[in-house]
């Protein structure tokens, strides 16, 4: 029987997603199933796909969709082994093959081109789409992107240090209040829940977190993408991942970061009207 924090969460969760006018969708990419929501505002209205960050899911992204979904259309996916989908321990979850994944999941569904915009590993996931598939990527947007091989990227590569082990509350609940300068409102029992999931899934999240961070993946001299092509977002009070790898990032994009003063790791979790502003202006602007 389902908890009452769980319970709340999915309520929640079915109660913006339909204020976003989102629905649920399910497709079978090369036998796996994977479930994503999205939305159509108008046959020839690009399509935005917003990419989560590790341990994440579809959900994360309501609030922000809901800014957005009037003028375009979305595609949310569940990226393999997170949110609905399965976890297989055969399975192999590096950036890339998620991004091969997404690429599938994109041709299932008949979108030639895409605006991409990811969070965290989704953000990383956004610059393999300009590596490996720039003729569908219209414009780009990194939200306090992981990937960049920098200081910080090669101390957690060597220390095998990996953030999303919990042994217990108190020890999740750190980690939670670092994801997020400003989070929205949750109660304590939900939180208890998401602890618990998080207690339940060490050894899911050691292999694939172990998979995702491979800093033979990462970026550092390739160039991607074309001149003004890419928006970086990064909010200054990041705790999991330090503001100076922004700079980084903007080598590689050639681009300048918006840096977001006193907002945390999820800017369009934290201020969703803001960054939906900024990235519509940047959309917009030829």
């Amino acid at each position: 029987m389902k908890s009452f924090g769980a319970m709340t969460l999915a309520f929640a969760n079915h109660v913006e997603s339909k204020q976003a006018g989102l629905t649920r969708g399910l497709a079978s990419i090369n036998g796996v199933k994977t479930h994503f929501s999205s939305s159509k505002s108008a046959a020839d209205a690009p399509t935005l796909l917003l990419l989560h960050g590790f341990s994440a899911d579809k959900y994360i992204w309501n609030r922000f969709a809901k800014q957005m979904a009037k003028d375009f259309n979305l595609l949310i996916p569940d990226m393999l082994g997170h949110g609905d989908n399965s976890y297989d321990d055969k399975e192999t979850y590096s950036v890339p093959r998620q991004v091969e994944h997404v690429l599938s999941l994109l041709d299932y569904l008949n979108i030639d081109s895409v605006i991409p915009i990811g969070n965290s590993m989704g953000g990383m996931m956004v610059a393999q789409l300009l590596k490996v598939s720039p003729e569908r990527v219209i414009k780009a947007v990194l939200i306090d992107p992981a990937g960049a091989k920098t200081e910080f990227a090669t101390y957690m590569h060597e220390s095998k240090h990996n953030p999303f082990i919990h042994k217990d509350f108190n020890d999740f609940q750190t980690f939670y209040e670092s994801s997020m300068y400003k989070p929205p409102y949750i109660p304590k029992f939900v939180i208890k829940h998401l602890a618990q999931q998080y207690i339940q899934r060490q050894a899911q999240y050691a292999h694939m977190f172990g998979d995702f961070f491979n800093i033979n993946d990462f970026f550092s001299d390739t160039k991607l993408g074309k001149e003004n092509q890419s928006l970086l977002i990064w909010g200054d009070k990041d705790e999991l991942l330090p503001l100076s790898d922004h700079k980084m990032w903007e080598s590689i994009l050639d681009t300048k970061a918006l840096v977001y003063k006193n907002i945390g790791h999820m800017p369009m979790v934290e201020t969703p009207k803001r960054c939906a502003n900024d990235i519509k202006r940047f959309i917009n602007t030829i």
